[in-house]
């Protein structure tokens, strides 16, 4: 089954996670396993034979708990022609020990002769031929259970092109900032939190707040569906006195200061 994914201005939004006005993007902590996601678009997909087998395009993760649902590998010049994207399981993927690219038990034939999707049927799964084994090396069985858990919550998926730049507001519709980038965890394959970029302009003197995902709802005024944003509890003040940080170094932990939203 396909469908399409909240994904507005996506290339756009592409070039807008590099052009960064705070630091480098890049966590600086060698101990921390949180990563921009901006950092990995783009990012060399391997095999164990050290071959290229395509890049990262995109990630989409489901709403309500920022789970990566599968990660969008391209091959070739996806917006030009003769380029496919192949929908990952995360669970299928690791990281090369320099962290400088990512790893999966593929073959470039297998691509070849596969049928992929292309950016306007993007699937609401993950394929299960691109999960034979896994960096525990359970064969298949991570993956399986990815599926089956998809299948059941996949109602509300983004592109994560889609949500940065998105604004953020508050209590009595106060404008907060916007989202510039998603923090992620390798080894949950999750959201952890969103770095909203407050105050300043065009990013002089702002600073990023890591908000917890949970913290974060996505609403849509109801005479304009398109125009989604994220809302979170807290007020103007909060957000001027919450500690910040810079991109190139990522905290390990969202701010608590931020309360967690409503279970759906």
């Amino acid at each position: 089954m396909k469908r399409w994914l909240f994904a507005l201005a996506a290339p756009a939004l592409c070039l807008f996670v590099t052009a960064n006005v705070f630091g480098d993007d890049k966590a600086t902590d060698a101990k921390s396993t949180v990563r921009p996601a901006g950092q990995l678009l783009g990012m060399d997909i391997r095999n164990t034979k050290n071959e290229s087998l395509g890049h990262v395009q995109d990630f989409v993760v489901n709403m309500r708990d920022g789970k990566v649902v599968y990660v969008a590998m391209a091959r070739g010049q996806v917006l030009g022609f003769g380029g496919s994207l192949f929908a990952i399981a995360p669970e299928a993927l690791s990281m090369s020990s320099n962290g400088e690219y990512i790893i999966l038990d593929a073959n470039n034939p297998d691509f070849e002769n596969a049928k992929g999707f292309d950016q306007n049927t993007w699937p609401n799964q993950p394929d299960r031929r691109w999960g034979k084994t896994t960096a525990a090396g359970n064969a298949g069985r991570a993956v399986d259970n990815v599926i089956s858990t998809v299948t059941k919550t996949n109602d509300n998926l983004s592109r994560v092109t889609a949500i940065n730049g998105l604004s953020v507001y508050g209590r009595d519709d106060k404008n907060l900032g916007r989202i510039y980038d998603l923090a992620m965890t390798c080894p949950e394959h999750r959201v952890t939190y969103a770095a909203v970029q407050h105050g300043g302009t065009l990013g002089i003197g702002g600073k990023l707040i890591a908000v917890p995902w949970t913290a974060l709802t996505m609403k849509a005024p109801a005479l304009d569906p398109q125009r989604r944003a994220f809302y979170l509890d807290a007020t103007q003040q909060e957000f001027d006195n919450a500690a910040g940080f810079t991109s190139d170094r990522w905290p390990a932990e969202a701010n608590t200061t931020f309360k967690t939203r409503a279970r759906d």
